[in-house]
């Protein structure tokens, strides 16, 4: 049985008030592919902050039922705008790339290197989209499982390694910058083969 890895709750206070929400129109994609059952299964965070999704009911399937669909739904690095994305992306690849833990590969791929045996449907393009100031930014790169992983080999939080690039590219700390996370998809339909099954019509 493999072993349970806990990145994450260690700052899990951090992350209820600083993580971004997924936006209403992921809910309603991912309500529209359940058609058929009138029911999806939830086994991961995409909707873990209400009981249903646009109507649809949240429950655990046993096996298989006709025209059930499997979507893994992600995001990874923020982008808000060329100075500060540098800075960001200098400390998520270059400052933080022994913390990680090595699943992390995953999301850089967006999924792509997770063995997927479904035929792939189309997905319309998504992004999670917000308005955030300095110190909300500093709060949701504190939940990064890296930075607590950094934290706890050094004994020091690694974002005081970027604090004065980030402050000078951020420009005043009340300026609340808009900040887009694209979304990734692999949605798959379970019952039919993979050659057979071409869009989401």
């Amino acid at each position: 049985m493999n072993e349970f890895k806990d990145h994450f709750s260690r700052q899990a206070g951090g992350y209820t008030r600083y993580r971004p929400h997924y936006p209403e129109q992921l809910f309603s994609f991912l309500a529209s592919l359940c058609a058929q059952t009138g029911a999806v299964w939830d086994c991961a965070a995409v909707t873990a902050r209400r009981r249903t999704a646009c109507g649809v009911t949240l429950k655990r399937f046993t096996r298989p039922r006709p025209g059930l669909r499997r979507a893994a739904v992600g995001y990874g690095l923020m982008r808000i705008n060329p100075d500060v994305d540098a800075v960001i992306d200098r400390f998520y690849t270059d400052l933080l790339a022994d913390d990680w833990p090595p699943e992390r590969r995953h999301i850089d791929a967006s999924y792509r290197t997770v063995p997927f045996p479904f035929g792939e449907l189309a997905a319309p393009a998504m992004a999670i989209e917000v308005e955030w100031n300095l110190e909300h930014c500093y709060g949701y790169l504190e939940t990064w499982s890296a930075v607590q992983q950094y934290r706890q080999k050094k004994g020091e939080c690694p974002l005081a390694l970027v604090d004065k690039a980030l402050k000078a590219a951020w420009g005043d700390p009340e300026k609340k910058h808009p900040i887009r996370w694209p979304l990734f998809f692999r949605i798959g339909r379970i019952d039919e083969p993979v050659d057979q099954v071409k869009s989401t019509g």
